[in-house]
């Protein structure tokens, strides 16, 4: 009884998943076109935390600029925020506060 209890819960968290509806509307052809895009990428003053994890600030204030062609190196201890910078960049998140 407590596997099946478990199974439910696990395939609920699945079909949440699929339920969610982003807050970025990757389909749409709406929107302004950008007609001097020159590939860089500014992080400014940035804060960020995980909707799951809502009191733990994962990063804070961060400056970081990227220029077009530039190669950079996220280095880091484990947990300092190198994965959710890659994550923030592809969109699978928003920053909380500041810009990119």
């Amino acid at each position: 009884a407590r596997r099946i209890g478990a199974s439910f819960s696990a395939a609920n968290a699945i079909f949440d998943l699929f339920d969610r509806i982003p807050t970025i509307n990757n389909g749409s052809n709406k929107g302004q076109e950008l007609t001097n895009f020159r590939g860089e990428t500014d992080f400014n003053q940035a804060k960020f935390v995980y909707p799951s994890r809502p009191a733990v600030l994962v990063l804070n204030k961060l400056q970081l600029s990227i220029k077009s062609g530039q190669r950079i190196a996220l280095v880091g201890s484990s947990g300092c925020g190198k994965s959710t910078i890659v994550q923030l960049l592809e969109r699978f998140y928003d920053v909380s506060h500041g810009e990119l």
